[in-house]
């Protein structure tokens, strides 16, 4: 028998996703400094998890090439209270 409480709590959780949430994913995935400052300030919750379980700071690791906005967008990140003990779906 499915679990219609845990599919609706899924339903509940994809619906609460704001356009700040996803800009500031988006930001993270480029390091794009000011497009992180911005979603911050606009409200966007730094721990939301995308569908992968991924929060901003797994996208901006992830998509780290060595390039230094990428470290100053992680300092943003931590500032705003982002979890840097948060694993994703994968346990990464």
């Amino acid at each position: 028998m499915p679990c219609f409480a845990c599919f609706g709590a899924l339903e509940k959780e994809k619906s609460q996703w704001t356009a700040e949430d996803a800009a500031l994913h988006a930001a993270a995935m480029l390091g794009d400094v000011s497009g992180v400052t911005a979603a911050l300030g606009s409200g966007a919750d730094v721990n939301k998890r995308d569908q992968r379980g991924a929060t901003a700071l797994h996208v901006l690791v992830n998509n780290s090439d060595g390039n230094p906005c990428f470290s100053t967008a992680l300092h943003l990140l931590v500032h705003y209270g982002a979890h840097t003990d948060a694993g994703d779906s994968t346990g990464a």
